[in-house]
């Protein structure tokens, strides 16, 4: 049975990492650790449909870090940056999710955005956001984020 981990400063989310550098499941945080790579985590054989996503992106880069994240009903992750390095790539699959449930990026003449249920999107959290949680469910997203160096890399060249 998933252990949901709050180690959120801001905002009503939670969350279990499935692979982290450490292979604990309640490093669920940003770390300064993007030099080693993820290990699975014991929380990892109860989310068997991750897998797939993950081993997918495992082809394009290094994983450094799978997290399921939860974030409550009618909640909101407020505008913030995550200082990520360069060569890290975040990807959002959504597992639970609705229409109620926004992503907004600081100057997207676009506006606010859905990620579709199933859909993998690389989104870059560098760039100032906030997520609202609108619906009357709980939002859960498998957040993978994957080291692609710019040279070197069989798919970057």
């Amino acid at each position: 049975m998933t252990e949901w981990v709050s180690k959120s400063r801001s905002g009503d989310w939670t969350g279990v990492a499935l692979m982290s550098p450490s292979g604990t499941s309640d490093e669920v945080r940003w770390l300064e650790r993007w030099d080693r790579p993820a290990l699975p985590t014991p929380e990892v054989v109860e989310w068997p449909t991750c897998m797939g996503v993950i081993e997918s992106l495992s082809k394009i880069g290094e994983i450094r870090w799978a997290r399921v994240l939860r974030l409550d009903p009618g909640s909101e992750i407020p505008w913030h940056v995550d200082p990520l390095p360069p060569t890290i790539h975040r990807y959002h699959h959504p597992l639970s999710t609705s229409a109620d449930v926004l992503f907004e990026f600081d100057g997207d003449e676009d506006g606010p955005f859905v990620i579709p249920l199933g859909a993998v999107v690389e989104i870059d959290p560098r760039i100032r956001h906030r997520v609202q949680n609108t619906s009357d469910h709980h939002r859960i997203h498998l957040v993978v984020d994957v080291d692609i160096p710019t040279t070197g890399h069989p798919a970057r060249g």
